[in-house]
């Protein structure tokens, strides 16, 4: 049956035109000025006006094709993530085989250069598992006396440089395997997440290979040219430097996967807030591992410049008093010697904080890009605890040491973490009212 309204093809029992909707026995009314006309007429006789209407076939035919043309487009931008994604997964999982590799390998080297020429010394995360024990004491029993104090100041580095080793080791060899095996898993479930188990094993290796650095370092310079600093070992240095590299294109691969979303107010604050958290907690963590006091000695036309850890602090003044003439320890000595031990204390668990706080930024990154305000806040405070057990460590050592050719100061490193630490908590604060403005508009 054809539709004297719009011309198409029905089936014979229609009642209705299934194009146009009207009634098929309803009569072929003029539009413009009722007239009835003839069914097969194309323009009214009365008034000239055209009878034939566009059917909603021709509506619906122009509009498929706008349907079938968006979903290609939302196909092109689904493979464009994905593909971000794999690109992403495959650099942090590297990293992660980097820190799995190199932290076999951690160590410091030991360099002393002069006009003559340079030596250097490599010392393995291995040898505080038994030789670095032995080496001390032998030093020990070939001395005649000296005081608990010194044995304490000797032993303490290598106790915690061998706790330091066995935790990164540890810490990485378990986050390694957690994330491989999720990993994995991923593929078949994209649901499974992987990333905070594969950054918590690169953070482990970088942050073992800190810590040792901070609790071992030492530098020293003489006016004879002659220099001496302790820093990481060459393959330490590469393994810090290729996880960097390719955490750094990770991150680089969830920023480009956020996509339009870059064009919402809350998603750039939210992101310059973590960049801008991450690089200060980065910058806090390197000037807490660095030296914190320095020493310089005056004889005759020569001097030493030193820059010093706190434990080499304890080891300086316990060597001068290692044998006191009347057996009781000087004025100042006890509490030179606490408040640098509270002071190395406070160094570790603030480099640990710091590294805690990277790790939740960068793990936040494109998905969950929140304010760590409840990380920033304790990091702020062992910093500035940091600052001032590092004071009250100068103040009482130059009261000790009391001698107008020795000058006991302290370095910039500590006032630097501090500043930092305070413009990441500013970056957290300003993320979370500007977070909070977003949800009440």
């Amino acid at each position: 049956m054809i539709c004297k309204h719009c011309g198409k093809e029905n089936p014979e029992e229609a009642v209705f035109c299934c194009y146009c909707g009207k009634k098929a026995d309803e009569p072929n009314h003029c539009p413009a000025c009722g007239t009835v006309c003839p069914d097969d007429a194309a323009f009214c006789f009365a008034c000239g006006t055209p009878l034939k209407e566009r059917s909603a076939p021709d509506a619906r035919e122009t509009a498929e094709p706008c349907e079938k043309a968006t979903k290609p487009k939302t196909d092109v931008i689904a493979k464009v993530r994905k593909a971000f994604d794999l690109s992403g997964g495959a650099c942090l999982m590297t990293a992660v085989l980097f820190a799995f590799v190199f932290i076999f390998c951690m160590g410091l080297t030991a360099t002393a250069s002069s006009s003559y020429g340079s030596t250097a010394a490599t010392s393995m995360l291995w040898e505080y598992f038994g030789s670095a024990y032995d080496d001390l004491a032998t030093m020990l029993n070939s001395m005649n006396s000296y005081t608990s104090y010194f044995e304490a100041a000797c032993y303490l580095p290598v106790v915690l440089s061998t706790v330091v080793c066995a935790s990164s080791l540890v810490l990485v060899l378990v986050f390694t395997i957690i994330s491989a095996v999720k990993y994995g898993k991923h593929f078949k479930n994209p649901e499974i997440k992987y990333e905070r188990y594969a950054i918590a094993a690169i953070l482990s290796f970088i942050l073992g290979a800190a810590a040792f650095l901070a609790i071992n370092s030492a530098t020293a310079s003489l006016t004879s040219s002659n220099n001496v600093s302790i820093s990481y070992s060459g393959a330490t240095l590469a393994g810090i430097i290729l996880c960097g590299i390719f955490l750094g294109f990770y991150v680089a691969s969830k920023i480009a996967r956020i996509g339009k979303e870059f064009t919402k107010k809350q998603t750039i604050s939210g992101f310059v807030c973590s960049m801008c958290a991450i690089l200060f907690a980065v910058l806090v963590a390197a000037f807490t591992v660095s030296p914190a006091a320095n020493i310089v000695v005056i004889d005759g036309r020569d001097s030493i410049d030193t820059a010093l850890n706190f434990q080499a602090v304890n080891m300086l003044i316990s060597t001068i008093y290692s044998s006191p003439a009347d057996g009781a320890m000087p004025e100042y000595f006890d509490a030179t010697y606490i408040c640098s031990a509270m002071a190395q204390a406070v160094q570790l668990v603030l480099l640990v904080l710091a590294v805690v706080t990277l790790m939740k930024y960068i793990g936040g990154i494109g998905d969950n890009m929140k304010s760590r305000l409840n990380m920033s806040v304790p990091v702020f405070i062992l910093a500035a605890v940091y600052l001032v057990f590092t004071c009250l460590t100068i103040h009482f050592g130059t009261e000790l040491l009391d001698d107008p050719s020795v000058t006991l100061s302290i370095v910039a490193a500590p006032i630097v973490a501090v500043i930092f630490s305070a413009l990441t908590l500013a970056a957290s604060i300003t993320h979370k009212a500007m977070a909070k403005n977003a949800v009440q508009e």
